[in-house]
């Protein structure tokens, strides 16, 4: 072998150390054991009860396990697990042994960022009063077994906490206990005795898929019975699925073939409904911001078409197409772009089985045919909140945001901007209050009645944009607004003081960065509220055109 073969050798030898050095450093699960903990329980100031310790005799195979006593008050008491920071896209499953022999409150916290997301895993409902302002409580589930024997719990905390935040990163894992109003559950003998034995505390794998781009549902280039199907009731005569040739301009400007799916519809009779429906290729998704599609109607306008998703506990998450749909373009095709987060169930995201478009008499259909293609998932968003311009489906939309605290009042209805002649088809939001705003509200520590209108942003990913832009403004002029930015986890005052508008438009623009700055989680936006809290005030303001600005 020669000097330089040998040469070449050695650096291979050394690169090879260098990236086996470098994946060995990234571990695919983490295990605490508690067979080296010794500093375990931190109590409130003034108490000296010891909630935590290290047992020897209750544990498997009579190792050390961490105790978890019965408080002797309200108060919480909290231990900080010996766990180093890791990434939920990494390692998304939490699981442990424990032996539970007594009830009471049991709650594991995740610190991510600056807020901390508890999850309830034994015991009654905790009590409201005194839980810091940066806290979510996502779970409150007894899932643990009471019967003084040995078991493994596991715990989804990607998909629990995913409704409430899109960081992934975790700083800090605890164990709280205590905080509960009343005793809970027969017999318990306040501070006395051990409720709860936790061993072999695991975050493991596998990783979550980081999607990027777009994920074809269906193109209709070819339909496969086995995937896609048409339903409908007894009574839509004459419903029915087809494929069909449609010419498409390619950029050229030369005509290509392309094949979508027809719907044809009929469910004039009462109670008649008609579909279809189409299996969803990725489980989970929960890292995708908008289903799309393309729709064409022949010389007409979108029916009120219902888009649902079906989860994997059979519970529908739905909503209309209408107001998420583009203006036709010169060939009639509308691009239709659903958050994801308008079509979640209230449980949450599970696993995603088939999506479903279907017409219905109840909401007004009658009859027609339809084109649908190209339905697909994208992890970007649509720019366009909400624009008013579908007054049928938007009414739906904004009445559904009217939210009262108090002897308060406030509607919601899409009408015609009377400040603007010149755009006669420009519709917006119409937002009436009053009622007794201000007022002190009985058995509250200071609460006054206050209404708001809320506009949803469906847990929209703040970070891809650099603001949210609306235009806002009086019938009369003095009125008093004031708005509220929500993430998953709480509502933020945006404003030190009250804006007063007049009667001409003002567009309003929210910063998003600032808002990160504040402690907002702009990583999941569910909702920005237009809140009225003036003391007697009432009136009408007008909104229009929330949008996303600033691609990032």
């Amino acid at each position: 072998m020669t000097i330089t073969s040998k040469v070449w050798m050695i650096l291979l030898i050394w690169l090879f150390d260098f990236v086996a050095f470098g994946l060995e450093t990234k571990p695919l699960s983490i295990c605490l054991t508690f067979e080296h903990n010794s500093d375990v329980s931190s109590s409130p100031e003034g108490h000296e009860f010891e909630a935590f310790r290290i047992a020897t005799n209750h544990s498997i195979g009579g190792s050390r396990c961490l105790a978890v006593a019965i408080p002797k008050t309200g108060e919480e008491y909290i231990s900080h697990l010996e766990i180093a920071p890791f990434d939920l896209m990494e390692m998304p499953t939490m699981s442990f042994d424990y032996k539970q022999v007594a009830t009471t409150k049991v709650v594991f916290q995740l610190r991510i960022a600056e807020r901390d997301f508890r999850i309830g895993v034994s015991g009654g409902e905790r009590a409201n009063a005194g839980i810091p302002t940066n806290v979510c409580v996502i779970l409150n589930a007894e899932i643990l077994v009471g019967d003084g024997t040995w078991h493994t719990a596991i715990i989804d905390l990607r998909r629990l906490l995913r409704m409430h935040t899109r960081l992934t990163s975790v700083k800090q894992v605890s164990v709280i206990v205590g905080g509960v109003s009343d005793s809970i559950g027969p017999p318990l003998l306040s501070g006395k005795g051990d409720a709860l034995y936790i061993d072999n505390v695991r975050i493991s794998g596998p990783p979550c898929d980081r999607v990027r781009g777009q994920t074809m549902i269906d193109d209709f280039e070819s339909l496969n019975k086995h995937r896609a199907g048409f339903f409908g009731s007894p009574n839509c005569k004459g419903s029915k699925l087809d494929m069909v040739s449609v010419p498409v301009k390619s950029r050229s400007g030369t005509v290509v073939g392309n094949h979508a799916l027809s719907f044809q519809y009929n469910v004039e009779e009462s109670g008649a409904y008609a579909g279809f429906w189409h299996q969803i290729p990725v489980a989970d998704i929960s890292n995708y911001g908008t289903v799309r599609c393309r729709l064409h109607c022949e010389g007409q306008e979108l029916p009120p078409l219902e888009v649902s998703v079906l989860w994997l506990d059979n519970v529908l998450g739905k909503c209309f197409a209408v107001p998420f749909a583009s203006k036709p373009d010169e060939d009639g095709w509308r691009e239709v772009a659903i958050p994801v987060g308008a079509l979640v169930a209230s449980g949450g995201f599970s696993r995603a089985k088939s999506i479903s478009f279907s017409v219905a008499n109840d909401l007004g259909c009658t009859h027609g045919t339809f084109l649908v293609d190209d339905i697909r998932l994208d992890t970007e968003y649509s720019f366009t909140i909400a624009d008013f311009e579908a007054p049928s489906s938007w009414n739906c939309f904004v009445s559904g945001g009217c939210v009262t605290k108090g002897p308060a009042a406030v509607s919601a209805l899409v009408v015609s901007d009377e400040a603007d002649r010149s755009k006669e088809s420009n519709r917006v939001c119409r937002i009436s209050f009053g009622g007794s705003l201000g007022s002190p509200l009985a058995d509250s520590a200071g609460d006054k009645a206050q209404c708001y209108w809320e506009c949803p942003l469906y847990g929209a990913d703040g970070r891809m944009f650099k603001e949210i832009v609306f235009r806002i403004r009086g019938r009369k002029g003095g009125e008093s607004v004031c708005f509220y930015l929500v993430d998953g986890g709480c509502a933020t005052h945006l404003t030190q003081e009250d804006l007063v508008l007049t009667k001409d438009w003002r567009e309003l623009r929210i910063d998003l960065d600032s808002c990160a700055v504040r402690g907002i989680d702009i990583s999941l936006l569910t909702g920005l509220w237009v809140s009225f809290e003036g003391d007697g005030q009432t009136g009408t303001v007008y909104v229009d055109n929330f949008r996303f600005e600033g691609k990032r």
